[in-house]
């Protein structure tokens, strides 16, 4: 089974820093919350600040990883 997470990463001052902002059930699931996040975080038209991105990993659940 394939679920998408959501995950903000931030570059800032030399380090990178991630977070996990969901997981869904669908791409487009995902792909919408990732409009809502770029938004309040300050991004414009879909495009993060600078040192910022968001993105939309598939994640195979039967992995094991």
């Amino acid at each position: 089974m394939i679920n998408w997470v959501l995950v903000l990463v931030v570059y800032w001052n030399g380090n990178v820093m991630t977070t996990g902002d969901g997981v869904f059930e669908t791409m487009i699931d995902c792909f919408v919350a990732r409009e809502t996040l770029v938004a309040e975080i300050g991004g414009l038209d879909g495009i993060p600040p600078n040192n910022m991105q968001a993105i939309c990993i598939a994640n195979d659940t039967t992995a094991g990883i």
